[in-house]
């Protein structure tokens, strides 16, 4: 939650990527996901910000 409150004060003032990928890798390992699993999910997130 820590991590999340961050993102959510800081995102007006700087780039929040870090903190989202440590909780991106937190979710993968919650998950007990692949690396061919969190290696499919992240090049779908890749095209959908893409496209934003």
């Amino acid at each position: 939650m820590e991590r999340a409150r961050k993102i959510l004060e800081n995102r007006r003032k700087k780039d929040t990527s870090s903190l989202e990928t440590q909780i991106d890798h937190l979710v993968y390992k919650f998950y007990n996901l692949t690396e061919e699993e969190v290696e499919l999910i992240e090049k779908k997130c890749f095209l959908i910000k893409q496209n934003l």
